[in-house]
């Protein structure tokens, strides 16, 4: 190819390309962008016509250099190589020394440009694996506020750059302009960490969390979101006096105790940025130590990032007992089934709000909330990147949440309850396992650990759970509260999420052998319900319970949910006022339900023989109705 041939070549190109060449440089203009770099120069007619239609400055990158393997009609023999080099060069000496020609591949030049640049176009390798790099190199080289663009997004011959531009900005929640040429842009904004913290009872330890969140990890924009989860001591007024000395701090009450998951859950709904830190209100940070988080997770594809080491220690963090350390660089969904030291286990980490929202936000109602978040995490797709050297404070020894929880709880069990969330994705030989091992498969993880049936076709975001698999997780809960766990303490709310530790009156209430109105459910009911102010009667059937509630106690107020709606006249008619016909369950909109023909009362999510018919109905969590009918509290949920 002779120089000729090249500039007719050129021409030919740009008859195609030039479309796109239009679209940068008005945006540099306005914005007043003045150093900018170009990932793919070619023939050089679009950096031609930056620097023709600005006053920017323009590293211009291209290794003019064949790839062996590499698919691309641009890919010439290095011979053709030298002499396109040769007429891009004479193309832009014009410009004098606005126009920087770097024959250097794109992670090379990143060595032969200082200080950041106001705008970045990437029109070089188009694989996906080259376009990821190319973003990965230059992205941290841009200025808040400055331009980051490209070619060929939506292109059906490059599908790699819209998957791989979509995934990495999409964590951000930041907008992808694009234009029918292919052209794509996104603004970098400044990106700011909502650090969340949920409070209860932890009136020593807080303000030492809260002040290492100001010693040299809070930076301007940022803020703290202290959730106070209806503390009894003195949390309340610490946090206040915190808040008068940091105004980035911001304070919610909750009316009722919810839990650590729940107030979690309150606080990011509360978050103002992106990016989202949690810290335990009896951990301490290390000086320095979050930006380096932050670093980890913008400047790479993750949407989670964790310290490597916790640091243990009981009064002073200069006192250290022992540490635990993630091994791995990454964890995914086989990696995090694999052992108990997983980053979901402290659940003091990094994590963009988007990832939240996609994989299902925190579980409550149980106090393994940070395991069982990182869980949904990394079953929706998404890894935890591992900072290497780094580490967080954390303390132990005392009556924390988690040694509260832990004394009256099966791990292992409540574990289980997650896991089965997501049952269609284990194998059946570890199902088997699981459910003959429910109380000791946590503890056995590292001799035992969970395989997936496959985990190669999970992408960010594709949440794996199922209804199918939260049913059967429910069911399973249930059975296990009622025929294993359930022991009921005379005097206390009760609640199907709680295990309380007394056994004294555990075979006197056996629910085995409930054959009468003289024993069993109705022996509960009787004994227990005069005392009661809140009943939920879930799936009620024809509504004799409920009925009986009302019997015992004519001021208990009784609500009954029940999805079957032939049922719904029968219950009514035993005098109960308030009677919803939904299906609650794990999460509020439309469920479809299979009604047996031959038993009304038998209705399922996942029972379908010839003998059902299928019905939508509404269905609802117990949050959400919670929520909309003002209810702080239910003194007992009856589950059938």
């Amino acid at each position: 190819m002779n120089y000729s041939d090249i500039k007719s070549h050129a021409m030919e190109a740009e008859k195609v390309w030039g479309e796109a060449y239009d679209i940068l440089w008005p945006l540099i203009k306005k914005k007043n962008l003045r150093v900018g770099a170009e990932i793919g120069v070619a023939f050089g007619g679009h950096s031609e016509r930056i620097l023709s239609k600005t006053r920017a400055t323009l590293y211009c990158i291209d290794p003019y250099k064949h790839f062996d393997g590499y698919d691309d009609a641009m890919n010439m023999e290095n011979h053709e190589f030298n002499r396109l080099y040769k007429y891009t060069k004479q193309r832009l000496e014009k410009f004098g020394n606005r126009a920087i020609l770097i024959r250097k591949t794109s992670n090379e030049a990143t060595n032969y440009i200082n200080g950041l640049l106001d705008f970045v176009y990437i029109d070089g390798d188009h694989s996906e694996k080259g376009v990821r790099e190319d973003i990965l190199n230059w992205f941290p080289r841009l200025s808040d506020n400055g331009i980051i663009a490209g070619h060929d997004y939506g292109h059906p011959n490059f599908p790699g750059v819209k998957k791989v531009v979509d995934a990495f900005f999409g964590r951000f929640n930041w907008e992808i302009h694009s234009h029918p040429s292919g052209v794509w842009w996104v603004l970098k904004k400044p990106l700011n960490i909502s650090y969340i913290m949920p409070a209860f009872n932890c009136e020593k330890t807080i303000r030492s969390s809260v002040e290492s969140i100001y010693d040299g990890n809070h930076s301007d924009g940022d803020e703290l979101i202290i959730v106070n989860d209806s503390s009894t001591d003195s949390t309340k007024q610490v946090i206040s006096q915190l808040s008068q000395k940091h105004k980035s701090i911001k304070i919610v009450d909750h009316k009722y105790h919810k839990g650590g998951g729940a107030a979690r859950n309150t606080a990011v709904e509360q978050a103002a940025n992106e990016i989202v830190f949690c810290l335990d209100s009896d951990n301490i940070l290390e000086k320095q130590s979050v930006p380096g988080l932050k670093k980890l997770l913008i400047n790479t594809s993750t949407d989670i990032a964790s310290f490597q080491k916790l640091k243990y220690f009981k009064n002073k963090i200069s006192e250290v007992d022992h540490e635990w350390k993630f091994e791995k660089n990454t964890y995914d969904a086989s990696q995090y089934l694999a052992g108990q030291k997983v980053p979901g286990a402290s659940g003091n980490y990094l994590f963009t709000k988007k990832s939240w929202i996609l994989s299902g936000r925190y579980p409550e109602h149980t106090f393994l909330d940070t395991w069982g978040f990182g869980l949904r995490q990394v079953m929706s797709g998404y890894s935890i990147a591992i900072l290497p050297n780094s580490h967080y404070y954390h303390r132990y020894g005392y009556e924390s949440y988690w040694v509260r929880e832990s004394k009256n709880n099966n791990m292992s069990i409540r574990a289980l309850t997650l896991l089965l969330e997501y049952s269609q994705h284990l194998s059946k030989q570890d199902m088997r396992y699981l459910l003959r091992n429910k109380e000791t498969w946590l503890d056995k993880l590292d001799k035992h650990p969970i395989h997936l049936k496959s985990n190669k076709d999970v992408n960010p975001g594709e949440v794996k759970s199922s209804f199918l698999g939260k049913t059967y997780t429910a069911l399973v809960s249930t059975f296990m509260k009622i025929f294993n766990i359930l022991q009921i303490k005379y005097g206390q709310k009760i609640d199907i999420n709680e295990e309380a530790s007394d056994t004294s009156s555990q075979k006197e209430l056996n629910w085995d052998n409930c054959d009468s109105k003289s024993n069993g459910e109705f022996s509960i009911l009787n004994q227990y319900a005069s005392s009661w102010t809140v009943f939920f009667d879930i799936g009620s059937n024809h509504g004799e319970y409920a009925a009986e509630i009302i019997k015992v106690n004519k001021k208990c107020k009784v609500y009954c949910f029940e999805p079957n709606v032939h049922l719904i006249s029968d219950i009514k008619a035993k005098g109960l006022k308030k009677v919803f016909n939904y299906a609650v369950g794990s999460k509020t909109g439309k469920e479809t339900i299979n009604i047996n023909l031959n038993d009304d009362t038998q209705s399922s999510a996942f029972r379908l023989n010839q003998n059902t018919l299928s019905k939508s109905i509404r269905s609802i969590t117990l949050d959400d109705f919670t929520t909309k009918h003002q209810i702080d509290h239910i003194d007992y949920k009856f589950l059938t």
